[in-house]
C-alpha cells in the first residue's frame, strides 16, 4: 500500500445526532461535550425535527412522504439516522452514547457497524431471528452513498405498514431488529462492511456483555420512547434520538 493510499479516508469526520428541539436536553450535554472534546476537528451536526425533515426535502424528496407517514417519532428518528449517514457519510450517535476514545481510526473503512449482543437461542427464536448476533443501531458510520443503506431503507419501506402494538414492533419495523435482518442477509455483498465485536464489556443496565460500540463507546439506555409501548419480549434494547 502506498503512502497516498494510507491517507485515504473513506468515512468523513462528521458526527450526526438528533433531538426534538434546537437545544440539547440537559442530561446529555456532558456526553455531547465529551464527544466534541474527543473529536475537536470533526463536524458536529445536531438536527432538530425541522432539520431532519429538511434533509429529506433537499436530498431524498421521494422518501419524504414515507418518512412523514410513520405514526411515531421514534420511527422517524430511526429512518433519519440511516438517511443522514447515507447522504453525508460520517457517524451517527444516539444522545445517550458515552464515547471513550476518538473514532478517527475507524475512518479508513467504508462502513462500520457494531454487535449489540449475541442472543441465546430462545431469545433469537422469540424475536424471529435466524441469527443470534444482534446488530446495534444506536451508533454506526459509513462513507457517503454506501449502498448497504439503500437496502436498509428499502426494508424499512417494506415494513412500514407493520401494526405497532408493542416495543418489539418498533424494534423490528425501523430499529435494530430490522438492521440485524438486513445485515445478515446482505453482508456478503459488502466486503468493506466492518462489524465491531464486543467479547468482554458488560452493559450496566442489561447485566450481560452487550450495548457497546466495540471498545469505542457504550449505550446508556437513557431514551424514554419505550414508556409509550407495552413491554416487548426482546431482552432489552434500543436507543433514543429525541
Amino acid at each position: 500500500m502506498t503512502d497516498a493510499q494510507k491517507d485515504i479516508v473513506a468515512i468523513p469526520k462528521i458526527i450526526h445526532q438528533t433531538t426534538a428541539t434546537v437545544t440539547l436536553p440537559d442530561w446529555c450535554q456532558p456526553l455531547h461535550r465529551r464527544i466534541v472534546r474527543l473529536h475537536p476537528d470533526w463536524d458536529h451536526r445536531v438536527y432538530d425535527d425541522d432539520a431532519s425533515r429538511d434533509l429529506f426535502r433537499r436530498e431524498l424528496p421521494h422518501l419524504l412522504p414515507f418518512y412523514e407517514n410513520y405514526a411515531f417519532n421514534i420511527q422517524r428518528a430511526d429512518v433519519f439516522r440511516i438517511a443522514a449517514v447515507y447522504v453525508s457519510g460520517g457517524f451517527y450517535l444516539d444522545l445517550d452514547i458515552d464515547c471513550y476514545k476518538p473514532l478517527d481510526s475507524l475512518c479508513e473503512y467504508p462502513c462500520v457497524l457494531a454487535e449489540e449482543r449475541t442472543l441465546d437461542g430462545k431469545e433469537a427464536a422469540d424475536l424471529g431471528h435466524e441469527n443470534m448476533l444482534r446488530v446495534a443501531n444506536y451508533m454506526f458510520g459509513s462513507e457517503p452513498g454506501y449502498p448497504f443503506w439503500l437496502d436498509v431503507m428499502e426494508e424499512m419501506r417494506r415494513r412500514a405498514q407493520r401494526p405497532i402494538v408493542s416495543q418489539n414492533d418498533i424494534l423490528e419495523s425501523t430499529g435494530p431488529g430490522l438492521l440485524t435482518d438486513v445485515y445478515h442477509r446482505m453482508k456478503d455483498r459488502y466486503p468493506g462492511l466492518v462489524l465491531l465485536k464486543n467479547d468482554r464489556l458488560t452493559c450496566t443496565r442489561c447485566g450481560v456483555i452487550s450495548c457497546h460500540f466495540g471498545d469505542f463507546a457504550s449505550h446508556l439506555h437513557v431514551g424514554s420512547w419505550r414508556g409509550f409501548f407495552p413491554a416487548a419480549s426482546t431482552p432489552h434494547e434500543s436507543r433514543t434520538a429525541s
